[in-house]
């Protein structure tokens, strides 16, 4: 019975949490493509005044090295978007396994703490992004997610590694 309980309430929650990712991440990887098409954009047309000393050659500078780290970004937002939906499609399917109680879910499992892993690190990185940009609305809204979600994987952790040690009893 608490086995039963228990699969149920880990799968539940892993796949809630994936169908969310998934949303999640399309939106980075459209942001991504966004920003790297306006960098590209800035890159292409860097001066906008009339200025033809130095200071408009300084403006196209610096408008170009804003263009090329918007397309750093935007490519870097796109990799790690697609990154973290395949992690999102793993949890998703693993946790439908616990779900059904497939014979065999102990591989399941094991891919669905590896996936709560992988959503702990993620979690640091955006509590870093929130803690440099704290000053902000969207600094305090980072880091209220970054809580969320870490304390949200490692509780998930906690129950598939009960999960694991009831399972392997039974």
């Amino acid at each position: 019975m608490q086995v039963e309980k228990l699969r149920k309430t880990c799968g539940y929650i892993l796949y809630i949490k994936s169908i969310i990712a998934l949303v999640v991440t399309i939106i980075l990887i459209f942001g991504g493509i966004t920003m790297a098409i306006m960098g590209k954009h800035m890159v292409d047309n860097p001066g906008q005044g009339d200025n033809t000393g130095f200071e408009g050659a300084v403006g196209s500078c610096s408008t170009a090295f804003v263009g090329v780290l918007g397309i750093v970004f935007g490519i870097v937002s796109i990799v790690v978007g697609c990154l973290l939906i395949l992690d999102a499609i793993f949890s998703m399917i693993h946790s439908r396994k616990i779900l059904r109680n497939d014979s065999d879910i102990d591989k399941s499992i094991k891919v669905c703490i590896a996936t709560e892993i992988v959503s702990v690190i993620v979690g640091i990185f955006i509590t870093v992004a929130g803690i440099a940009n704290i000053k902000e609305a969207v600094g305090i809204i980072l880091l209220v997610v970054a809580v969320i979600l870490i304390a949200q994987s490692i509780a998930t952790i906690v129950l598939l590694s009960k999960l694991k040690k009831l399972n392997s009893v039974n």
